[in-house]
């Protein structure tokens, strides 16, 4: 039995652990190349308890990677792009969601590579045309403006085209992302008209907890952190 195929339980107990903190502290004692290398595929989990914490923890870890040997965390990091371009015929659910936490845990990481996130949902740019993965493009600059705000106001124009979206998980996300960045708008700003209508109900993942917030919440949000 390979060593990949020994930890490959181990990990699947990690992410059933209701404590992501402590499921966060024994992953981290795991060799951790094969960690988060057996980790990534698990970002594919519908459930969402246990894809978002493959998130949280194998993006942690890519950090942690980063500060020990960034060489090899910008492999991982290029292979998860990769994994985001058509020619990869691979699945990429989750793997936009998973470079945003893993900047968000490194800031050379994040000054390197949040431009080529952010080209994901550029028209003119790197545009992902799948819905699901556009939502998980915003979340993952939403995590890293929480932390690094400065590094994605290249951003800022083209979240709020999405306040417009038909699709209320993209109109809220924005919200959110756009809130994370600093964006304030003024209480009559057309732009966040559609969004500030909008009682359709998302689910968020932040500061590793799960939150449902109608999207018309999310809007208000940006225009009473201008008071």
């Amino acid at each position: 039995m390979s060593k990949r195929q020994e930890i490959k339980p181990i990990i699947n107990r990690l992410l059933e652990q209701p404590d992501y903190s402590k499921a966060l502290l024994d992953a981290s004692a795991l060799p951790l190349k094969l960690t988060i290398n057996a980790m990534i595929p698990k970002v594919l989990e519908t459930e969402p308890r246990l894809k978002w914490h493959a998130v949280t923890i194998t993006g942690n870890l890519i950090g942690k990677l980063g500060r020990d040997s960034i060489e090899d965390a910008r492999i991982i990091i290029r292979r998860l792009l990769w994994n985001l371009t058509e020619e990869s015929g691979g699945c990429p659910i989750g793997t936009p969601e998973l470079i945003g936490e893993a900047l968000a845990n490194n800031k050379t990481l994040a000054r390197e590579y949040i431009n080529l996130l952010i080209s994901m949902i550029i028209p003119e740019g790197n545009y992902l045309e799948f819905e699901l993965l556009l939502c998980g493009v915003i979340w993952g600059i939403g995590r890293v403006a929480g932390v690094n705000p400065e590094l994605t106001k290249e951003a800022v124009p083209y979240l709020k085209s999405f306040l417009n979206s038909e699709n209320p998980v993209l109109r809220g996300y924005s919200c959110w992302a756009l809130k994370k960045i600093g964006v304030v708008f003024n209480g009559d700003a057309l732009e966040i008209n559609c969004a500030i209508n909008d009682d359709s109900l998302v689910d968020l993942y932040s500061d590793n907890k799960f939150y449902k917030y109608k999207v018309s919440t999310l809007a208000k949000q940006l225009i009473q952190s201008s008071n």
